[in-house]
């Protein structure tokens, strides 16, 4: 998918200095070894989401259900 982000050149910077490479079983990850220059704040949101999809989704809270 993609991703959107608020403009900030910093996280369009790590960006564009990230390289996946994949192994055996198709499995893709971020290189820091391949990358042209700092890939930080991409390696975190990849986390980020990563840690998202594991979570189990709350219950709602009292206001939501009023």
């Amino acid at each position: 998918g993609d991703v959107v982000h608020p403009a900030s050149p910093v996280f369009t910077w790590c960006a564009a200095n990230a390289v996946t490479v994949s192994d055996d079983a198709e499995n893709r990850k971020l290189s820091k070894e391949k990358a042209t220059g700092r890939i930080d704040l991409i390696v975190a949101a990849v986390m980020a989401v990563g840690m998202v999809n594991q979570t189990a989704p709350e219950e709602k809270s009292f206001w939501e259900t009023a």
